[in-house]
């Protein structure tokens, strides 16, 4: 029984390791791309509770912890950042989803929101 749980434990980690690299590997030109006009998108908001571990992280939000990372930055600097969906309604790329970060509320409420991974690691002070 116990190596039947940890054979699922392993095969649990895998799949969340292959989510986080399909979404790392989505170019920021692929994100820019995406038009930000609202009569052609559908807006969803994904908001995730904080998580006790990386594991738990969703998927978009543990690719930009990697990418923080590998460009000097560490996990603690995106700590609370959310994510939006937007899903295409109209045009060639109708059905297509894509996210955009959105950093903790400052001390006055304002929410930023960035469009790729590299906008985000700017606003860190890192340098890409």
């Amino acid at each position: 029984a116990d190596g039947e749980a940890e054979r699922a434990a392993a095969a649990k980690k895998a799949k969340r390791a292959a989510e986080v690299a399909k979404v790392d590997h989505t170019t920021e030109r692929e994100l820019a791309a995406a038009s930000t006009d609202s009569a052609s998108t559908l807006q969803t908001a994904v908001v995730y509770p904080k998580a006790a571990s990386a594991e738990l992280d969703p998927p978009e939000i543990s690719a930009l912890a990697t990418y923080v990372v590998r460009h000097g930055g560490n996990t603690h600097m995106i700590a609370g950042w959310t994510t939006n969906q937007h899903t295409r309604l109209t045009g060639a790329n109708a059905g297509q989803t894509y996210f955009d970060f959105m950093a903790p509320a400052d001390a006055h409420g304002q929410v930023a929101r960035f469009r790729s991974k590299l906008e985000v690691a700017r606003h860190l002070g890192l340098r890409p």
